[in-house]
């Protein structure tokens, strides 16, 4: 495995990271990027001069991995977006890498703290159950308690990282599909 700057690579591997980016969002049958042209419009705002853009390239130098920071707030915390692994090498060891990577940039350039937000759009979590507007706010904390028993999200790679959940936004994308909100102190 190979770590480049995405911001400063060339044509080829900024579309290779859009194609990452497809592939792994339609693979989860993610409907946020559902193009080509979707796809790189994302990537070239990633890659923008005051963000930290990073991928990885396997052996042969195509991109398989590849992830982004974003301001938030200051220079205190930024924000994770995204952060995305081929299909192929999915539980291989490289989103963990590549996670540690960018969190080692975020400390070179004094970042305290990354947030994310780990969309459950495939209404994989317990939380995809719960009505927050009739729901009592006690139920609806044993609900954000019980997420492990619900088939795979990202949100456990994030916590087995050390991020821990923040806040959640109910019906984020939809009824049905929250944003559960993680932070981690670097």
């Amino acid at each position: 495995m190979t770590f480049i700057d995405l911001t400063n690579a060339d044509a080829s591997e900024r579309q290779g990271a859009a194609q990452v980016l497809l592939e792994a969002f339609t693979a989860l049958g993610n409907p946020t990027w559902t193009t080509s042209e979707a796809a790189e419009a994302e990537v070239t705002d990633c890659v923008r001069k005051e963000r930290i853009a990073r991928a990885v390239l396997s052996a042969d130098g195509r991109v398989i991995a590849w992830g982004g920071l974003r301001s938030m707030y200051g220079n205190r915390t930024w924000e994770l977006h995204p952060l995305v692994v081929s299909p192929d090498w999915q539980s291989t060891g490289v989103g963990s890498a590549l996670l540690t990577d960018l969190e080692d940039a975020a400390r070179a350039y004094d970042i305290a703290a990354i947030v994310l937000g780990s969309d459950d759009e495939t209404r994989s979590t317990t939380l995809s159950t719960v009505d927050f507007g009739t729901t009592s706010p006690l139920d609806a904390l044993s609900a954000i308690a019980q997420i492990p028993g619900r088939p795979i999200h990202p949100f456990r790679f994030y916590q087995r990282r050390g991020y821990q959940i923040v806040g959640i936004i109910p019906d984020a994308s939809g009824p049905g599909r929250p944003d559960i909100w993680m932070w981690k102190k670097l």
